[in-house]
């Protein structure tokens, strides 16, 4: 029978079109179950394909499980315990954690079950893990082109967050899939649901849903609003970035997010969605991100802050976890931080900082670095006055400045030791001259002075920081060798092309660079030098699991060990001129009775940066002083006294003897006898016997 839609009634017209549309999506869900059935058989097939080879690998894995590791529930991490390089306590983390038991019977039943929509729906029909939210998303994200669905079932987060790790391996996985069947066999699902409930970490130290209710809104879990609920069912995925205090956007994002969902599977009625949509108690928190800060973490050192950072990001590198992850990996379990933190000298830094010890006005900065030969950090400075918050903006790690003439040893004198054959007492000549490198580009620095001597002894244009015979040695040596040198030694700034601009030029002979330095760089490079070999600066020593299984050890990984950089006789070299620096050149003002000190002084141009950067027997200690924004300094030695007074009291701790010489192994003494290196009474030269 044919219809004729022009003659139907505009009702008739609209419910035909209904019935059409209507039919159109079924049969495009027909075809989607058609495919979705295509693809798990093809799944199933793949399976089978590879069921010979791959159920016996899984089988070894079943069977190698500790099943005993189900009775070790806990219900939040153990402290976080931070230890000094003698093994006292220095820090304790994580110490406010908070905790409050609900027993499911005692829970708002509506909000447990909207959880549950949101993190597993089918909780009360699988039997551990659920295939068919495997398959599901799987299809999904394949759709979506991108990870937009998890499919870890409750029993598997329970197990992952007390028993296993976040760890992104396979066998990882399988583990947690068979301990979660395991686990349902052995509890019933309520039982599991409620330690769930109570265990899950919410952000903030909290851990279980009563516990963060109360942090984040002053209230019973039983007494959120829909949209309090809401909001705190997605801090799960983000326990550090998704809660309403660290970000009130991001969260309000996934708080409509989980009424949407909540909506579609009728949960929730259109009229409860309408109002909880509105509703913004989500955003009526009771503390602040600052109040929290403020009230109850007690504000650590640079020292411990960066001890703290690295071993995170050791975490992150060895199990392939984001930082978010590898937070919640030490706080989970409990992990015991040995660090190399020496009180003493962090009192003596801290002194100076708090006292504001040469600082000639309210503004200025400093960053300091003191490292000992291995590449243990000794302590490290961020800046001047009262350190106000955790994890702030250090100076000794994070600000890159221009480094003036502390860069000529690294880029020029040390490299023309290494390649050109160079000695401390050989000739080279100061002059005005004007270099054209290989693009035509023209350079002709100038000496400080504007005064040039001609023929010279190498270790006079250290110990007077001349200009003229950095550039030429750099030009002799060439750009890229020198740069090279720079990098093998410990600088990680260099830039060679970036839209245009370049480190590849004669100015960087004289610390004309595009980025700059970090203390913490300088203090690696010098500490190359004295040594021979580059160490990875390093705050902690080793690293343990509550139950005391090492997870982390500085001592044992080879991107700690030290580096073999340069020959022992280039290191020897270098230290003869920087020991002329100190004693009669540009840094004799930081001469200490019985201390031998190498360094090197450091301005620019503008007088914006000033810097030393030098090391005894034991330690190295690079200081950098100046303002955050660029401003030229009225001074021209306040970081001279900072630094000498630093190392002075350091020299009066019972750890540190004055007197000690400067040693090098394996000397090649070949271009003069030891009676003529200048500073014999200081450098000991070890002959070691074929």
């Amino acid at each position: 029978m044919d219809l004729d839609f022009d003659k139907l009634t505009p009702s008739q017209q609209r419910e035909l079109l209904s019935v059409l549309e209507l039919n159109r999506i079924r049969r495009k869900n027909k075809r989607k179950t058609i495919m979705l059935k295509l693809f798990m058989l093809m799944l199933l097939l793949l399976l089978s394909a590879c069921v010979g080879g791959g159920i016996g690998i899984v089988k070894g894995m079943h069977d190698s499980i500790d099943y005993s590791k189900l009775d070790q529930f806990k219900f939040y991490g153990d402290r976080v315990k931070m230890y000094d390089k003698n093994g006292d306590i220095v820090k304790t983390y994580y110490d406010n954690k908070t905790t409050s038991y609900l027993k499911l019977d005692e829970m708002n039943k509506d909000w447990v079950n909207h959880y549950l929509t949101i993190e597993d729906k089918r909780f009360y029909q699988h039997n551990g893990i659920d295939l068919k939210g495997i398959i599901r998303a799987l299809v999904v994200n394949f759709t979506d082109g991108e990870r937009s669905q998890g499919a870890s079932t409750i029993t598997q987060q329970l197990i992952r967050s007390q028993i296993l790790t976040t760890d992104k391996t396979f066998k990882r996985k399988i583990n947690e899939m068979f301990m979660a069947i395991e686990l349902e066999k052995n509890l019933d699902k309520d039982t599991i649901l409620e330690m769930y409930l109570n265990t899950v970490y919410l952000g903030y130290n909290n851990y279980g849903v009563e516990s963060a209710s109360q942090f984040y809104w002053g209230k019973s879990f039983n007494d959120l609003t829909l949209s309090q609920l809401c909001s705190l069912i997605p801090i799960i995925q983000s326990p550090n970035r998704y809660n309403p205090i660290a970000d009130l956007e991001m969260n309000n994002t996934k708080r409509e997010t989980v009424l949407n969902t909540l909506l579609v599977n009728e949960s929730i009625t259109q009229t409860e969605y309408d109002k909880a949509l509105q509703d913004k108690s989500y955003a009526d928190t009771k503390i602040s991100k600052e109040e929290y800060n403020k009230k109850v973490s007690e504000i650590n050192t640079y020292y411990l802050d960066n001890a703290y950072n690295q071993v995170v990001e050791d975490l992150m590198k060895k199990f392939k976890l984001t930082r978010d992850e590898a937070i919640n990996k030490i706080i989970s379990e409990g992990y015991q931080i040995y660090t190399y933190y020496d009180p003493e000298i962090d009192k003596i830094l801290q002194e100076h900082m708090l006292n504001r010890e040469f600082a000639i006005d309210d503004k200025v900065q400093t960053g300091i670095v003191i490292l000992d030969n291995n590449g243990v950090v000794l302590g490290v400075a961020g800046g001047y006055g009262e350190k106000t918050a955790n994890f702030v903006f250090d100076r000794s790690i994070h600000a890159k400045r221009q480094p003036g003439s502390t860069f000529k040893p690294l880029v020029s004198y040390v490299p023309a030791f290494e390649y050109l054959g160079l000695n401390p007492d050989s000739y080279v000549v100061d002059e005005k001259r004007t270099y054209v490198d290989k693009w035509g580009n023209e350079y002709s620095p100038n000496n400080y002075n504007h005064k040039y001597k001609g023929q010279v002894p190498l270790r006079y244009g250290v110990e007077w920081s001349v200009n003229s015979i950095a550039v030429d040695l750099l030009d002799r040596v060439g750009i890229d060798d020198g740069l090279f040198v720079a990098e093998q030694l410990g600088i990680s700034t260099l830039v060679y092309n970036r839209n245009g601009l370049t480190d590849r030029g004669l100015a960087t002979a004289l610390g004309g660079l595009t980025d700059g330095v970090t203390p913490m760089d300088m203090a690696v490079a010098y500490n190359s030098i004295k040594t021979s070999n580059k160490s990875k600066p390093k705050f902690y020593r080793k690293v343990f699991d509550e139950k005391g299984n090492e997870v982390l050890s500085t001592v044992t990984d080879t991107k700690y060990a030290p580096t073999p950089v340069i020959e022992t006789r280039t290191s020897a070299y270098m230290t003869d001129c920087l020991l002329d620096v100190v004693q009669t050149g540009t840094g004799r003002g930081l001469k200490i009775k019985d201390l031998n000190l190498a360094g090197k002084t450091g301005t620019t141009n503008d007088s914006c940066d000033l810097w030393f950067v030098g090391y005894t027997p034991e330690i190295t200690m690079s200081l950098w002083y100046g303002y955050d924004k660029k401003e030229t300094l009225q001074t021209s030695d306040a970081h001279l006294k900072l630094y000498k007074s630093i190392l002075e009291d350091i020299y009066e701790l019972e750890s540190y003897e004055r007197g000690n010489k400067f040693k090098f192994n394996k000397l090649d003494t070949t271009y003069m006898d030891k009676s003529s290196i200048k500073h014999d009474n200081i450098i000991e030269i070890i002959e070691v016997s074929k």
